[in-house]
């Protein structure tokens, strides 16, 4: 990652360069040094600026690697079909890291221009330009290093697979796995790397280097991931620098980092609503969980993954129904969207939006929403009749025209479009963990009424 040093270096000089830097007043006070002290800035700035206007930026074709991705996916084997599903996400990022890239050089070279012209206070008037162009230039090559980390890791894991056994040609089976993307999509979608790329954006130069030496020391490629979900979701540096610290040293163990920063399955966190006493709270706890690996890390070790019995099932479940009886005494005098806009809101950066839904055509008018948000990993609640009993549920995933929703109860289920716009989600509510479009009975019982939408 020479380049993000070489940026790094470049912000320093700028940001030396400050009025705050010492004996600048004091030198500013005499009319005799002004001018001289004008002309060193000017011509530090304009080293500076060209310092990191030197950095190379991103490299490839995007149009090759998506090119490819489509040559990839278009063939039989499900091999070939990951490996292409994984191409066209570099492909999408690193146009982003290109576009975020050529903006960065864009605001240094107008920096540049206004220093050149020379006069009085053009160097303090060049430098916030000179900043913001050297911080989006250094976003865009951590963007871009993190996605040829992750891609290279799950096509070499990809290729493992393939020879140790035989390629079927069958495609991924929608109820059983998780579609391999790449990295992003079991740790880190697109979306939350962009989002965690623009909040480094707005970090102090300090900040910003204490989580690039975060990156730096990362142990795997999955302990960066955590780290940029970490930034995505909102988590102050010195807060994810001790979550690193906690993890650090399994930073090399991918199974350990999934067991116990990854939820596993709805199964998983089905005493949260037997404790509580409120779907809502239990929901959203799931949900929050798949955004915020400090969240799912204090759940599963209480911040001390070394002290015996922290991970154990019993203290996971107890600090499980702490959480969820908090936030059903937040809920109970508000209710509306509250919880979804803090708890999964602080997360994200969305508040939502409470929608009824008495029709089949307005739930079809929701259906693209909602797949729209889930696509981008934004969890989406909705809320179903169980009978008489109102009951809210989590979308999390999609497969196609499916959807894949969590019931608090601790389960999972794959319904299509067509049974979610026409009321029949029965198998939610039974036992089934797949709707049977061959049952005229299945779901006649149960239909999603609201929908919280991320806006």
């Amino acid at each position: 990652m020479s380049e993000v040093t070489d940026l790094q270096q470049a912000r320093q000089a700028i940001e030396q360069l400050g009025p705050q830097r010492p004996g600048t007043a004091a030198l500013s006070e005499s009319t005799a040094l002004t001018e001289g002290t004008t002309l060193t800035e000017r011509t530090a700035l304009t080293a500076a600026i060209r310092q990191a206007l030197a950095v190379p930026g991103p490299a490839g074709d995007p149009e090759v690697v998506r090119q490819r991705a489509h040559a990839y996916r278009a063939t039989a084997g499900a091999t070939l079909q990951q490996a292409g599903r994984l191409l066209a996400g570099w492909a999408a990022d690193l146009t982003r890291a290109q576009q975020t890239d050529a903006q960065g050089r864009a605001a240094l070279e107008q920096a540049l221009d206004t220093v050149q012209q020379g006069g009085a206070g053009a160097a303090s008037q060049a430098r916030p330009a000179a900043l913001h162009g050297v911080n989006s230039r250094l976003a865009a090559a951590h963007r871009a290093a993190q996605r040829v980390i992750v891609t290279a890791h799950e096509l070499n894991r990809l290729t493992a697979g393939s020879d140790a056994a035989p390629d079927t040609g069958a495609g991924p089976d929608p109820e059983t796995d998780t579609d391999p993307a790449d990295e992003a999509g079991a740790i880190l979608t697109d979306r939350q790397l962009e989002r965690a790329g623009c909040i480094f954006d707005l970090l102090d130069g300090a900040d910003q280097a204490a989580f690039s030496a975060l990156l730096a020391d990362a142990r795997s490629p999955q302990e960066a991931a955590h780290l940029w979900k970490a930034l995505a979701a909102g988590h102050a540096i010195p807060d994810i620098q001790r979550f690193d610290a906690g993890i650090h040293p399994y930073g090399a163990d991918p199974a350990w980092l999934a067991a116990h920063l990854l939820p596993a399955d709805g199964e998983q966190f089905g005493t949260g609503h037997q404790a509580g006493g409120d779907c809502v709270a239990a929901s959203t706890v799931l949900a929050q969980a798949r955004l915020d690996p400090l969240l799912m890390y204090q759940l599963t070790t209480g911040g001390t993954p070394d002290r015996p019995g922290a991970d154990s099932p019993d203290a996971f479940h107890r600090r499980l129904r702490q959480l969820c009886q908090g936030h059903h005494r937040q809920l109970r005098p508000t209710g509306g969207t509250l919880l979804a806009d803090q708890a999964l809101g602080t997360a994200t950066g969305n508040s939502y939006e409470y929608v009824g839904l008495h029709t089949g055509g307005e739930r079809q008018a929701a259906v693209r929403r909602i797949e729209n948000a889930v696509d981008q990993g934004l969890p989406v609640p909705i809320d179903v009749n169980e009978g008489a009993v109102g009951r809210q549920l989590m979308i999390i995933g999609r497969n196609g025209s499916e959807l894949e929703v969590y019931h608090p109860r601790g389960r999972t289920a794959w319904v299509t479009e067509d049974q979610f716009v026409n009321g029949r989600l029965g198998a939610l509510t039974g036992d089934q963990h797949h709707a049977d479009d061959t049952d005229p009975a299945a779901g006649s019982d149960a239909d999603a009424y609201a929908v919280e939408l991320p806006t």
